[in-house]
């Protein structure tokens, strides 16, 4: 999935949360975490794209 794709997904995923990676100002990747409350409490964040 692209960096335009996984930020689509967050606007209708509330759980699916993306960050920017940077070096000093400029924007060098994308990583993003998923929540999944119904998993155990050891296993609820998920690094789902990096």
């Amino acid at each position: 999935m692209s960096q335009l794709g996984t930020i689509a997904w967050a606007y209708v995923d509330p759980d699916f949360t993306p960050y920017a990676i940077c070096d000093g100002e400029a924007v060098v990747g994308l990583a993003a975490v998923e929540y999944i409350v119904e998993n155990e409490p050891y296993d609820r964040h998920w690094v789902a794209r990096i």
